[in-house]
């Protein structure tokens, strides 16, 4: 037997020096003659080990632990919109991939008044996952949770630690940053919800591997139907429960077939068509009579059966603005998921139903109205009409997403031709949120008398109708000091607005722009 000095010393060394320095056979014979002094054997035997490239490529692994930022033990870094998810969906997320064996830390994006919310502070005591608080655009030029991921993505991209980027979204539009950073030769990984088949198939079709999370709510159909009428009027009924989930095959055959007639036209961004808009311009435009636009998998099936009959078809020739409005969306108790399914149905039905207009230059004022921004009475000023619509946080995304938010410099006149032209787009799912008629007994109204009362602007008269309120109203905005509004619903706006600014960390800054 064979005995030789200790090892340790020799193999410290071959650590502090650089691999690059090691890959050629001269460096090895070097660091082991200069090294391990002058016994024969110990020297022999380490060069005979190390003569060959491979041979040393696998010591340098096995002796360092080396690690391939392909590796499943590598790093797999999360990052979650919390804007969009809930803790529930972030959770079933981590555990996903951990089940596939990943080591997963997770950056959780929101506005930073986010972390104080009680249920999110305990879910983000884990070391695994941190928060990163985004502060709200204050311009309107983008949104700022997505805007904080991509630049998040694009460094994580570059780091050796890192080996898979996996996100959490429900949204199309990382497609083409996500694209372009995969050539990088990193792993990516989109995991998405799979009750937005849509968002999933945008993914798909860019060649991303993507991830399906089953729903966590117990809800997840509709007992709500939004038909659109012949006459291009709407209205919203309750029937039995519709599960709301495409068929693939039916889906791909509709898009064809209403691509090739016009109706279905790809966003210039994201690639992806939104089919329940066109079906309801191909439906009105071939004048089919009534159809259910809502749950969205109804008028695909309605149209595909059509597009099996052998009839000559009228092509999409003269622009159409369809809408499907929806009010905000609130938390579902139990008695409202018994009667309308989900949050999204109980939004549409509380929208009161789909409509169609025909493009025409007053256009912009004709929808805002059929949204409740107008009316002949106490909201006549079309520029606060616009001036609501544009501030309401979800057309505002939508505005934002087309590339069609007005901008500070913009004039009534350019605000309106955006509007316009978003009204027109086949680049969103044409769900405005609506502005609630005004209603004594509404929740907002009783909102809206707390906060009278608390400054000893109300009477004991003021809410016996909008008229009286609306002067209260007036009363209290020239006591705060608030920009004066013309409209009821401009100076409710203005109102809540200035309720809120000091106690919602999540309020965006006012888009403002000029009569």
């Amino acid at each position: 037997m064979i005995h030789s000095p200790r090892l340790n010393p020799p193999f410290l060394h071959l650590a502090s020096v650089g691999r690059s320095s090691l890959k050629k056979t001269g460096d090895w014979q070097r660091v082991s003659s200069q090294k391990l002094g002058t016994a024969p054997c110990l020297r022999r035997m380490v060069q005979h080990v190390l003569a060959g490239a491979s041979c040393a490529g696998m010591l340098w692994r096995v002796i360092f632990f080396r690690r391939s930022p392909s590796s499943r033990q590598a790093r797999t870094e999360l990052l979650v919109d919390a804007d969009s998810h809930s803790i529930e969906e972030v959770r079933q997320a981590i555990h996903c991939l951990e089940d596939q064996g990943r080591n997963v830390r997770t950056a959780v994006f929101a506005a930073p008044g986010r972390a104080d919310k009680k249920t999110w502070a305990v879910f983000l005591r884990n070391p695994a996952v941190r928060f990163r608080g985004i502060q709200r655009t204050l311009d309107g030029s983008g949104e700022a949770n997505d805007e904080a991921i991509s630049l998040e993505m694009q460094k994580l991209s570059q780091r050796r630690d890192v080996g898979c980027i996996a996100l959490l979204t429900s949204d199309s539009g990382f497609g083409k940053v996500l694209a372009v950073l995969k050539t990088r030769g990193i792993q990516f990984l989109v995991l998405v919800p799979e009750k937005k088949p849509l968002v999933i198939k945008a993914y798909k079709d860019r060649g991303l591997e993507v991830l399906t999370l089953a729903s966590t709510s117990a809800a997840t159909g509709s007992r709500v139907r939004a038909i659109l009428h012949g006459d291009g009027t709407g209205s919203v009924t309750l029937a039995d429960l519709h599960p709301g989930v495409f068929d693939e095959q039916q889906a791909e055959r509709v898009r064809n077939f209403l691509t090739d007639l016009g109706y279905a036209r790809p966003s210039f961004d994201t690639g992806r068509v939104y089919l329940p808009p066109a079906c309801a311009k191909f439906w009105f435009t071939n004048a089919l009579g009534s159809l259910t636009v809502f749950p969205p998998p109804v008028p695909v099936k309605e149209v595909m059966l059509q597009s099996l009959q052998t009839r000559s078809w009228r092509r999409y020739e003269h622009q159409l603005a369809f809408c499907l409005p929806t009010s905000p969306r609130s938390k579902l108790t139990k008695d409202w998921v018994k009667a309308y399914g989900n949050r999204q149905a109980r939004a549409v039905y509380k929208g009161g139903g789909p409509f169609i207009l025909p493009d025409s230059p007053n256009l912009t004022f004709q929808a805002l109205k059929r949204l409740g921004y107008l009316d002949d009475k106490l909201n006549t000023d079309e520029f606060e009409a616009m001036l609501c619509f544009t501030n309401n946080s979800h057309n505002k995304i939508v505005l934002r997403q087309l590339h069609l938010l007005p901008d500070p410099a913009d004039h009534t006149s350019d605000v309106k031709e955006k509007l316009r032209a978003a009204f027109l787009s086949d680049s969103c799912p044409c769900q405005w949120l609506c502005m609630p008629s005004w209603n004594s007994q509404s929740g907002k109204n009783v909102e809206l008398l707390g906060i009278l009362e608390r400054a000893g602007a109300l009477d004991g008269s003021a809410a016996d109708s909008q008229e009286a309120l609306f002067e209260v109203m007036q009363n209290y905005a020239r006591q705060e000091d608030l920009p004066p509004m013309r409209s009821f619903n401009g100076l409710l706006w203005r109102i809540f607005r200035h309720e809120k600014k000091d106690g919602d960390p999540n309020l965006r800054s006012v888009l403002e722009f000029s009569r």
